[in-house]
C-alpha cells in the first residue's frame, strides 16, 4: 500500500485513490485534507495566508500555483525555489549536502531517500524534536518557538482569552467589545446600533426615524427624518407650503400628530372626518398642541372641534379656543370635555376601541392659550386644553368638522 513521507499525511480522493499531501504547505491540503487554499493565497504552516510566516518564501510552480517553503531546508526548494537535491543529498542552510549543518540534526534517519534537515528550534514539523509536529489551532498558524509549539494568528483574528482551546477566537474586524484591538468595546451611537466595520468602532444602523447624515460616530444618528431639512432622508428638504410628516413631505402647516388612518362619519347631524392618531413627539411641532390641532384639521380643509354653549363662546379660557385656533363648538352636541362625543363618533365610524380615555378635542385652552403647552401630558387626564389622550397611548382619535 501507499505510504507517506514523516512530514506528509495521507489523503483520500473522490475516486477513492490515495495520496500524500503536507499539510504545513499544500494549497490543495492546507491543514487537513482537500482543504483548498482560495485564489490569491498560499499554504503556511497549514494556515492559507496572504503571505508565507518570516522563516519561509513564496514559491510558484509551473502550472502558476504558489506554495510556501523553507529554502534553508526544503528538499525540493533548496536554496531557491523549484532547486530540488538528488537523492542522497538534503538540503542544509540552502545548499544540499550529503549531512546536516548544526544546528540542523537529520530527520526520517531510515536510510531511504525521504532523509531532510530540521531546525528543531523552529521546524513546526519537527518541534524539539523529529516527528513532533505542531497542531494548527482555530484561525492560527502552528510555529515553533525555541523547541516549543505555539501558534501565530492571522491576520484578521485575535487571540484574546489567550486559550490553546479555541485558538485566534475572535474576529477583530466585527467582533463588538474586540473591534480592532483585544477589550475595545465599541459603544452604542446614540439613536443607533454600535458596529464594529473593518476594524473600527461605528453605526451599524439607525433606529427608525434617525439618520446619520454627518457620517460621524460620535454623535450617533444625530438627524430626526422628521426634520424638514431632512424629511425621510438625508437632505430631503421641504419647499414653502409644505411640512414634513411621517417622513414625507405633504402640504399645509407643520405639526406632530401621525395620522394613521381616517374615516368619514354623520354625527349629531353634523360631518366628521374620525382621524386615528399617533405622536411623532412628545412635543408639538408648532407652539403649542394647540396649534398643532388646529394644523392638522386645517391640513384636510376642516376646523377642530370642543366645546360649545354656554362654554364657548361666553367664558373666558373655554371661548378662547375658538377665538384663538378656530375650535368648532358644533352647538355643544359632543360636550364639554368632548373626549365622550368624539370617542362615541369614532365608534359609529368603526372604531371600536375609541374610548373616552383615548380621545381628545379642545376643551379649556385658558385666558390668551395659557393652558395650551408644547409638551404633550404623561398623566391620565392630565391636558384640560386637548382632552384627553396620554402620551403612553399607541395611538388615539380626534374630530375634524367638514364643510
Amino acid at each position: 500500500g501507499t505510504s507517506c513521507q514523516p512530514n506528509e499525511s495521507m489523503c483520500t480522493s473522490g475516486d477513492g485513490g490515495a495520496y500524500c499531501a503536507n499539510f504545513q504547505s499544500d494549497n490543495a491540503n492546507c491543514g487537513a485534507c482537500g482543504a483548498t487554499c482560495p485564489q490569491g493565497q498560499v499554504c503556511s504552516s497549514g494556515v492559507c495566508e496572504t503571505s508565507c510566516q518570516p522563516n519561509e518564501s513564496m514559491c510558484t510552480s509551473g502550472d502558476g500555483g504558489a506554495s510556501c517553503a523553507n529554502l534553508l531546508t526544503d528538499n525540493q526548494n533548496c536554496g531557491s525555489c523549484a532547486t530540488a537535491c538528488s537523492d542522497g543529498t538534503m538540503c542544509s542552510g540552502g545548499t544540499c549536502q550529503t549531512t546536516c549543518a548544526a544546528p540542523l540534526v537529520v530527520c526520517n534517519t531510515d536510510g531511504g531517500a525521504g532523509d531532510y534537515c530540521a531546525d528543531e528550534q523552529n521546524d513546526p514539523l519537527n518541534c524539539g524534536g523529529c516527528g513532533t509536529s505542531c497542531s494548527t489551532h482555530n484561525n492560527g498558524a502552528a510555529v515553533c518557538i525555541l523547541g516549543s509549539c505555539a501558534f501565530v494568528c492571522d491576520g484578521s483574528h485575535l487571540d484574546c482569552n489567550h486559550s490553546l482551546a479555541d485558538g485566534c477566537e475572535v474576529d477583530d474586524l466585527t467582533d463588538l467589545d474586540n473591534c480592532g484591538a483585544c477589550g475595545n468595546s465599541c459603544p452604542t451611537p446614540t439613536h443607533g446600533v454600535r458596529g464594529c466595520l473593518s476594524g473600527t468602532c461605528g453605526i451599524a444602523s439607525c433606529a427608525p426615524g434617525y439618520a446619520d447624515c454627518d457620517h460621524s460616530a460620535a454623535n450617533g444618528c444625530e438627524v430626526s427624518l422628521n426634520d424638514p431639512q431632512n424629511c425621510g432622508g438625508c437632505g430631503v428638504v421641504c419647499g414653502t407650503g409644505s411640512h414634513c410628516s411621517a417622513e414625507v413631505c405633504v402640504p399645509g402647516v407643520a405639526n406632530n400628530f401621525n395620522i394613521i388612518s381616517t374615516a368619514s362619519v354623520t354625527y349629531q347631524g353634523y360631518t366628521y372626518d374620525v382621524l386615528e392618531v399617533s405622536l411623532l413627539s412628545n412635543t408639538s411641532a408648532g407652539a403649542t398642541w394647540c396649534a398643532d390641532y388646529e394644523a392638522l384639521c386645517q391640513n384636510l380643509g376642516g376646523q377642530p372641534v370642543g366645546c360649545g354653549p354656554p362654554y364657548d363662546p361666553g367664558v373666558s379660557g373655554y371661548s378662547d379656543c375658538g377665538t384663538l385656533f378656530a375650535s368648532n363648538g358644533v352647538n355643544g352636541t359632543l360636550g364639554c370635555n368632548p373626549s365622550s362625543g368624539v370617542a362615541a363618533a369614532a365608534s359609529m365610524a368603526g372604531y371600536s376601541d375609541a374610548t373616552g380615555s383615548n380621545s381628545f378635542g379642545f376643551h379649556y385652552c385658558g385666558s390668551g392659550g395659557s393652558n395650551c403647552s408644547n409638551v404633550w401630558c404623561s398623566g391620565t387626564y392630565c391636558n384640560s386644553s386637548l382632552s384627553y389622550m396620554d402620551v403612553t397611548e399607541p395611538h388615539g382619535y380626534t374630530l375634524c368638522l367638514m364643510p
